[in-house]
């Protein structure tokens, strides 16, 4: 498991989806099946070669460009293709040389250049991408409607990495050709085999025992499954007997991220007085070591850190939009902001911290957020007089996440009853915040599918955590099939245009 924001799945940027449909078409010419869905969500995750110029270096002029210097950038990146080859050029300073006689010289009057605007155009030479040009525009230079400056560090070979490369970028699949299928087929595959690794890494490192697999049942729930923008950065770490995720941590935008389909904390405290019902926060007495490897991860990157020996100071708390301990469960401002249940849990749990006395919701991210070690937060608030604050709450999430300050997702509102109805009913707002973490899978209208209130899914009791694993690997054997297997494809990637 990566114990730090170095790990691996930090070093990936120029992402992309895979074309779903086009890998779902070879999927069916190969006579596969079942595996459509997952299929969907599959990403390419390619590591770019970024074009490093080096530092402005100066020539002189020659030939028809007269007599001067002209100013150039080389690629100094060891890994492109490009390395060493000039990449940008001025001309701007090359005077032309024009007859005078027998002789060649400078012209009788001085000819300002005068440049045209920057034009991006398609790369030349059958080269893919483009370049960024701009052209003489003086009428009285020799140089007139020629190319003066050209940058051309974005120009590639057409091959068939290139043209992969070009297409991820631009989520245009129209490049492609039909020997391209192969590549893109193996490219998928390694990106999955990648993202497999690293959920293994977690669940390794959140289970020491197939006895602490099981994970009770509660109907009123939400399943935080990775979503199509960080597919390769979210890792369900509980997968029900039924294929739901109903927990994962995320590494989205750099931070660490961990989300419960409910207000699983509050489930630990035992106090009569706790008005959520017993149902909708069972004690997941086998779950608690995990969560304790879990919170550790979320705090230090480190899932070995034995947070009970720790001092409370080490560990400050802000929480957010949460069931509350009184019947007050709206935190306008300080002086309204109560205590959570799930506050009372983590006690249980034997795990020492501090609350701080804010909500990280509606306070600056300066004022509240980036005092604490962890933040914990619920669902959105349904109640009238709480709704306008909703968008407030929403950009605080993402400033949270833009801080890169741990997070604790429990996907319950702040109360029961027909507004919230605890973690029983999902809303858009709810959407929003699970898509600003990472978690929100398919579409805003789809979140009634997304409930596991009819599909009242759990883990059994004697899962082994070898089976947890293939839980969260439903397609490698489908991919191992199709990897290699499809050079003798043609396909028609331009059918499926732009994305």
């Amino acid at each position: 498991m990566p114990k730090s924001d170095k790990s691996s799945i930090f070093t990936f940027r120029m992402e992309r989806w895979l074309f779903a449909a086009a890998l779902l078409g070879l999927l069916l010419a190969c006579g596969g099946g079942g595996a459509g869905d997952a299929l969907v969500n599959l990403k390419v995750v390619i590591e770019p070669c970024d074009s490093v110029p080096s530092a402005l270096q100066t020539g002189s002029c020659s030939g028809t460009d007269g007599t001067g210097t002209y100013s150039y950038k080389t690629e100094t990146a060891s890994c492109s293709e490009k390395s060493g080859q000039v990449i940008f050029i001025d001309k701007g300073g090359c005077t032309p040389l024009v007859a005078n006689g027998n002789n060649s010289g400078p012209p009788p009057a001085v000819c300002k250049s005068v440049l045209s605007d920057p034009v991006t155009a398609a790369c030349t030479g059958g080269q893919l991408g483009t370049h960024t040009f701009q052209t003489e525009t003086a009428s009285c230079s020799a140089n007139n409607g020629k190319i003066i400056v050209d940058d051309t560090s974005a120009c590639l070979t057409n091959t068939s990495a290139n043209r992969i490369t070009v297409a991820l970028k631009a989520g245009d699949s129209r490049i492609l050709k039909a020997e391209d299928a192969a590549p893109l087929m193996e490219r998928a595959y390694q990106s999955y085999k990648l993202k497999i690794q690293t959920n293994n890494r977690f669940l390794d490192d959140f289970y020491k025992s197939d006895s602490e697999t099981p994970f009770a049942m509660v109907k009123e729930s939400f399943f935080p499954q990775p979503g199509p923008t960080a597919y390769d950065q979210v890792f369900p770490f509980v997968v029900g007997d039924k294929g739901n995720v109903l927990a994962s941590v995320s590494t989205f935008g750099g931070n660490r991220i961990a989300a419960y389909g409910y207000d699983i904390l509050s489930g630990f405290d035992l106090s009569p007085t706790n008005p959520i019902p017993i149902a909708d926060r069972p004690r997941q007495t086998a779950h608690i070591p995990v969560i304790k490897r879990v919170l550790a991860w979320l705090v230090k990157g480190d899932a070995s850190v034995n947070w009970s020996n720790q001092a409370p100071a080490n560990l400050n708390i802000a929480w957010g939009s949460l069931p509350t301990t009184s019947t007050t469960f709206t935190t306008p401002s300080v002086t309204n902001l109560k205590k959570p249940r799930a506050a009372a849990g983590l006690t249980a749990l034997g795990i020492p911290y501090t609350n701080l006395d804010c909500d990280p919701l509606s306070a600056a991210v300066k004022d509240c957020a980036a005092k604490a070690q962890l933040v914990v937060l619920g669902a959105s608030d349904q109640y009238s007089a709480v709704k306008p604050l909703l968008p407030t709450q929403l950009q605080r999430i993402q400033e949270i996440m833009a801080a890169k300050i741990p997070i604790l997702y429990l996907s319950a509102h702040p109360s029961g009853g027909a507004a919230n109805d605890w973690a029983g009913k999902q809303f858009s707002e709810d959407f929003d915040r699970l898509k600003a973490m990472g978690f929100a899978y398919g579409l805003i209208s789809q979140l009634s599918n997304l409930s596991n209130y009819y599909p009242e899914d759990s883990v059994r009791s004697g899962l082994s955590l070898a089976d947890m694993k293939k839980r969260v690997n439903p397609i490698e054997g489908v991919l191992t099939k199709l990897n290699g297997t499809t050079s003798h494809l043609t396909y028609t990637w331009a059918a499926w245009g732009v994305y």
